[in-house]
């Protein structure tokens, strides 16, 4: 066949491989896919014996074979190599292409590579995959399946037009992927919302004359505050609120871990300290102190109106009672997860007709406004205004709208829970 035949031919062929390529620019096909597509028409494009396709690993400063096509037994995918060896490295930090007819005589050339597939690398064609000025990866063809043949200049810009469409398509495939991935994570993180969702108790209980109320406001899909309530017979419940380090996945599977924790033990123990105590040894061994989670946790006797109760680190808890001064109910002990063998103290507090106890997360009074302003554990007393009549649910949901309002409606920037127990009178 005669040489202009034959640039007949390979013009004929790439503008085919080019349109093929094209095709990929609206597809929806998977990321791999589009690059195996890429890969293989490229390197059939060229009649080589081998090839392999490297895309640039921003974070590490590395390239890494995503594909390869080289003779049975030979396996290099995976294979990552640092931006500063080889010939593939420096084609795609210089942004420049590269022909070696004969890689002996080219001392860029990463010999480890050869010898760690089993493969004899004779001529290489190396050429970078560039799209709007970045470097997304570069083809690497080797050697010609004619041995008389070595790759050519000609070859090089053949792959000019082909190679900028390609750093194209995978840009796309890229994007694509993100995609999926993003929409992926979101409604996996919506299903484990739900999911802890369903692990709270429901929010409002009734033991003789007292009432309790909880509500919980994430700042996430999931939440690192909660809260729990669990009658224990006889007319005793085990009331509870807690928060967890963090935001954000972590803690909400932090908290998913510690509820149950607490829940278990307060099955097993009547002291509010003791619950603690273990709940402590537990998540240490669980977690390994890379995670905490504060409580307040009290056992109420709705009977005798006598509530025990024990801190692990937790904000005060307010009693209001009318004519008297609102009082923030505190016990020693520090948060569950920091430390190993640290005792709790426990307390005992007997409640009367007409008081209102509150529990409540940080992210409540810890609230600020657009000037920065701190609301605070007295802006949080004023704004649950103890004197004024109201349902207590009703008034656990005022009081989220007015710290929401205190902060100017900006993005909640802290999970707020509040729970909150009325004695009848």
């Amino acid at each position: 066949m005669s040489t202009k035949t034959n640039k007949k031919k390979n013009s004929r062929d790439t503008y085919r491989t080019l349109f093929e390529l094209s095709t990929l620019f609206s597809s929806s096909i998977s990321y791999n896919d589009v690059l195996k597509t890429i890969f293989h028409s490229l390197v059939d494009l060229l009649s080589a014996e081998a090839g392999s396709l490297w895309l640039v690993d921003e974070n590490q400063k590395e390239v890494v074979c995503v594909h390869a096509l080289s003779p049975r037994g030979v396996y290099i995918e995976g294979y990552r190599m640092p931006l500063e060896y080889g010939i593939v490295g420096n084609c795609v930090t210089t942004k420049e292409p590269e022909v070696i007819t004969d890689v002996r005589d080219d001392p860029r050339f990463y010999k480890q590579v050869d010898k760690e597939s089993g493969f004899t690398t004779r001529s290489m064609l190396c050429i970078p995959l560039i799209w709007e000025d970045k470097v997304v990866g570069a083809l690497q063809v080797l050697n010609k399946k004619n041995p008389d043949e070595k790759f050519t200049r000609e070859d090089l810009e053949m792959l000019g037009p082909l190679s900028r469409n390609a750093a194209l398509a995978i840009e796309n495939a890229v994007l694509y992927e993100k995609k999926k991935r993003k929409e992926r994570v979101s409604k996996e993180l919506e299903l484990s919302s739900r999911f802890q969702r369903s692990l709270l108790p429901r929010p409002s209980y009734h033991a003789g004359k007292i009432k309790v109320e909880m509500l919980s406001v994430p700042s996430y899909e999931l939440c690192g505050d909660f809260y729990d309530l669990i009658p224990l017979g006889e007319g005793r419940f085990a009331f509870l609120i807690a928060d967890v380090s963090g935001k954000g996945m972590p803690a909400g599977i932090f908290a998913t871990l510690a509820k149950g924790t607490l829940w278990t033990l307060t099955m097993h123990h009547k002291d509010p300290a003791k619950i603690l105590e273990e709940a402590n040894e537990i998540l240490i061994k669980s977690t390994g102190d890379k995670m905490f989670v504060t409580v307040f946790l009290c056992v109420i006797d709705s009977g005798t109106k006598m509530m025990r109760y024990a801190t692990g680190g937790h904000n005060p808890a307010l009693l209001f009672r009318k004519g008297q001064a609102p009082v923030e109910l505190k016990a020693t002990g520090l948060p569950l997860g920091a430390f190993s063998g640290y005792p709790f103290e426990e307390k005992t507090f007997q409640l009367k007709p007409g008081d209102l106890f509150v529990m409540y997360t940080d992210g409540a009074t810890e609230s600020r406004s657009i000037a920065q302003d701190e609301l605070g554990t007295e802006g949080f007393i004023k704004i649950i205004q103890p004197d004024k009549k109201e349902d207590l649910r009703e008034r656990l949901k005022r009081v989220t709208k007015e710290i929401n309002k205190f902060a100017g409606n900006q993005p909640q920037h802290d999970d707020i829970t509040l729970a909150a127990l009325q004695v009848e009178k």
